[in-house]
């Protein structure tokens, strides 16, 4: 029987959140929650205490941005993809390569707290690590809206979410 179920179900999913995404006030109200799952874990010792919170291009920046005003915390974005962006002084499109954000907060020797919407295979949320390490920073925490596969970590990083899939089988 357990054989049998394991064989249905399916390998993925998406997580359609567009009922907060597209709404300013639920969309707040999700990253007060997120921003008090934070403070929770960094009084239980499970995540040290962040000097900057890093929005995870793009469901992870208008999140992020709302976490780091609640927390009065410095922000900045991280882009683990090349950037398409209008060149300067000219009206053709520019790559821009993927890393952190110079516009916003400096995370050098700073302590960050990876926000993004969704984790599911880890990939994204590695290479934001990645990037941060390069960065000369110190990830110490992530803390996503949902996690597809109720993980503890990613990349040696503690991995805190608001709602946790969990497959459950029967016995």
């Amino acid at each position: 029987m357990q054989d049998k179920l394991v064989k249905i179900l399916p390998r993925d999913f998406c997580i359609n959140w567009a009922a907060i995404g597209s709404n300013t006030r639920r969309l707040t109200l999700i990253s007060w929650a997120l921003a008090d799952l934070i403070r929770d874990t960094i009084e239980r010792g499970e995540f040290e205490e962040a000097e900057v919170i890093a929005g995870v291009e793009a469901s992870g920046i208008p999140i992020g941005f709302v976490i780091a005003e609640e927390l009065e915390l410095p922000f900045t974005i991280v882009r683990t993809r090349p950037h398409m962006q209008k060149k300067t002084a000219v009206t053709s499109l520019q790559t821009m390569p993927s890393g952190i954000s110079a516009t916003f907060a400096d995370v050098a020797n700073r302590k960050v707290i990876l926000v993004d919407d969704v984790a599911s295979t880890g990939e994204t949320l590695s290479a934001a690590i990645r990037m941060l390490r390069e960065a000369k920073a110190k990830p110490v925490g992530i803390v996503v809206l949902i996690d597809k596969q109720a993980r503890q970590n990613i990349g040696g990083v503690p991995l805190k979410a608001l709602i946790r899939v969990v497959l459950m089988t029967q016995p």
